[in-house]
């Protein structure tokens, strides 16, 4: 994973990032490259099966991209129409090449429940929507203190209070302010803590219609009042980007155990996961006696984000 630093202005690297790669950068530094630097894809597969319409990734599609037409009509928050559903269901189906007839109907019932707490949530907070999936840019510090930008796409923009709001809705399972908290520390859930510029408040919304209202929003005032695991988690993955660290995350730091993002990892050919003798040099690296390089301090540091959470 050690690649270097960027040598050219065609790196990709060279432009500032968005927020959600550094994410991936935290949870598989070696995927993130694969994925974010180099835009590796898992090869087709005619064989393969079709996504069901419970299918979490396509699900979470469906619901954003119905929120995002929501946002736009001028019966929301009162009511949905069920046509505007089931065009933003046609529209993940036709991206995902599935030509099943009703298959979208399926699904447009299936993210229904979602989208009818994000409108109930709405009522009851009566925000006036400014705007839908708007690029951003955070301005934070690096490890040697210099300004950079993170970029960051937010799902709602509302000004609620004559303040300045900013949404990532989220389909999945609630997490609580612990469970933040510690995956900040990790540097795998930042997002919203980016969100939070120039003032404006900023939340994830679990849509879950399984849970309570109770469970669903969590400010990001709430995970880290003084930004201090925002602002180190940043700097070490920044870090790591910027000298070409990309240490494959085949274990766990800990101990000789295969993380939960290796086995649903969709990039496994070009990976060496599986292999013991793998995952002996990692841990023999992680060990060893390093000669303080740039590139070993930002390598060892990424390797150790899993740490911070524990």
């Amino acid at each position: 994973g050690a690649v270097g630093a960027p040598r050219s202005r065609v790196d990709p690297r060279s432009t500032a990032p968005f927020v959600t790669q550094l994410e991936d950068t935290a949870r598989c530094p070696w995927r993130a490259f694969l994925s974010r630097i180099l835009s590796v894809e898992p090869p087709p597969d005619a064989r393969g099966a079709l996504p069901g319409a419970a299918d979490k990734r396509l699900l979470g599609n469906v619901v954003h991209g119905a929120l995002a037409l929501a946002a736009a009509t001028e019966t929301w928050p009162g009511s949905f129409p069920r046509e505007l559903l089931l065009e933003a269901a046609r529209e993940q189906t036709v991206k995902e090449g599935v030509a099943l007839p009703g298959f979208a109907q399926v699904l447009a019932r299936c993210a229904a429940p979602y989208v009818e707490v994000a409108r109930r949530l709405d009522a009851a907070d009566s925000p006036r929507i400014v705007g839908v999936e708007e690029l951003g840019v955070a301005r934070v510090r690096d490890a040697a203190g210099a300004e950079r930008e993170l970029r960051f796409k937010a799902d709602r923009i509302d000004e609620i209070a004559g303040r300045m709001r900013r949404t990532d809705w989220k389909t999945g399972k609630p997490k609580t302010v612990q469970d933040h908290q510690r995956g900040l520390a990790q540097g795998e859930r930042i997002q919203i803590h980016a969100y939070a510029q120039d003032g404006a408040r900023a939340r994830y919304v679990y849509l879950d219609p399984e849970h309570d209202d109770a469970k669903r929003v969590i400010d990001a005032s709430a995970i880290d009042p003084g930004r201090e695991k925002f602002d180190q988690s940043v700097a070490t993955l920044f870090a790591a980007r910027d000298a070409g660290a990309f240490p494959p995350r085949l274990r766990k730091p800990d101990r000789d155990e295969e993380t939960v993002a290796c086995r649903s990892c969709d990039l496994r050919p070009a990976c060496l996961r599986g292999d013991s003798g793998a995952r002996m040099r990692l841990a023999a690296w992680a060990e060893a006696q390093h000669d303080g390089s740039e590139l070993e301090r930002a390598a060892l540091a990424v390797w150790r984000l899993p740490e911070n959470g524990t």
